[in-house]
């Protein structure tokens, strides 16, 4: 079958350029004929074609995909380190001194406190 190269790119859903450059490549077989370019194909041809496109596609995917996938764990990797350290410094805010309880200190502060009544009182 022979095609002029907008049908043959029109039959494969792609650009014209995309035609040529292959036809550069010499992954596609031409004639000229008075002054135009037709791209000698048969169905197997074009069926052939439009798989090795969508191979070529979704391997890219593929390739995108998996770099997408290794920055998700890089960022959860390193959202668990920060979160993992902002915790740490919660649990040293809220947890009370292991050698002193909260009742400990109320107690040491009421002590401050009538020992500063004292002083004033012996003043």
């Amino acid at each position: 079958m022979k095609l002029t190269v907008s049908e043959y790119a029109k039959s494969l859903n792609v650009s014209v350029q995309t035609i040529y450059k292959k036809i550069k490549r010499g992954v596609i077989t031409i004639v000229k004929e008075n002054g135009i370019t037709y791209v000698i194909s048969d169905d197997s041809s074009i069926k052939q074609e439009v798989k090795q496109d969508l191979n070529d596609y979704c391997n890219q995917l593929l390739k995108i995909i998996k770099t997408q996938q290794k920055e998700i764990k890089r960022l959860t990797k390193k959202n668990e380190a920060v979160f993992g350290e902002y915790l740490g410094q919660y649990q040293k805010v809220i947890t009370p001194p292991k050698d002193e309880s909260i009742v400990d200190v109320k107690i040491k502060k009421k002590d401050k406190k009538k020992k500063k009544d004292k002083k004033r009182k012996s003043n």
